[in-house]
């Protein structure tokens, strides 16, 4: 199961049935009930689900960015939701008014560099580094991924770069105590695989079902991989 629909499960619940109908419509990208819901209940904007996404992070989150204007309303983006939709200039400036967000947390658990590192954003994710955004701090919730997972999650060798050159750990765990090691392989990422063994990654190291690096290689059809990983 891929980071998306780990989210998915996570934030499915909303604290209302008009928030859960908004919701699902988002995640089904159906713009023209989102415009009805909307419609019928302008308040839906804030609406929260039970982990605290927005609808904004909700329409990122599930594949359909293009819904983020519509069930903004008529307010700008928060810092989080505009590092997740790529907003470099209005994260910066909104960063600018309030330091302290640089290390902060969404109220779904997640800081701006790890959103930003996860929706591919490298000019946000650089800013956010540059700034002295924590490179190894993990989400605050129950997947507890790190932005170096993320990186890794984005398929960006650029992004996964830039969190090791600024000091990133190799080997961070998440709730499956997964290592980024693990992602890269299970997703036949040669070149991040070389990387991250490069910066220190223990090719030997388990998941919480005993798989290694290796291992996961050749579960998902990667078995040149797995064997230059058992060397």
């Amino acid at each position: 199961m891929n980071l998306i629909s780990l989210l998915t499960l996570m934030f499915a619940q909303v604290s209302s049935d008009r928030g859960a109908q908004l919701f699902d419509a988002i995640r089904k990208g159906d713009a023209a009930l989102v415009r009805t819901l909307l419609s019928a209940d302008p308040k839906l904007t804030e609406a929260r689900n039970q982990d605290g996404a927005t609808p904004a992070l909700w329409a990122v989150y599930t594949r359909h960015a293009e819904l983020a204007p519509l069930v903004l309303g008529n307010r700008q983006p928060d810092f989080f939701e505009a590092c997740a939709l790529g907003q470099h200039d209005l994260a910066g400036q909104l960063l600018k008014g309030e330091p302290g967000l640089l290390n902060g947390y969404s109220r779904d658990g997640f800081t701006g560099l790890g959103l930003a590192v996860f929706f591919g954003h490298l000019e946000i994710a650089r800013m956010l580094v540059d700034s002295g955004a924590d490179v190894n701090r993990p989400s605050r919730n129950s997947i507890r991924v790190s932005p170096l997972h993320s990186a890794v999650e984005s398929g960006s060798v650029a992004l996964l770069d830039l969190l090791l050159a600024h000091g990133a750990a190799p080997d961070p765990v998440e709730f499956l105590e997964a290592t980024p090691l693990h992602s890269a392989a299970a997703r036949g990422g040669r070149e991040m695989v070389e990387k991250l063994l490069t910066a220190g990654a223990d090719r030997q190291r388990k998941t919480k079902d005993g798989k290694t690096a290796a291992d996961l290689a050749r579960q998902y059809g990667h078995p040149d991989l797995a064997a230059e990983l058992e060397k």
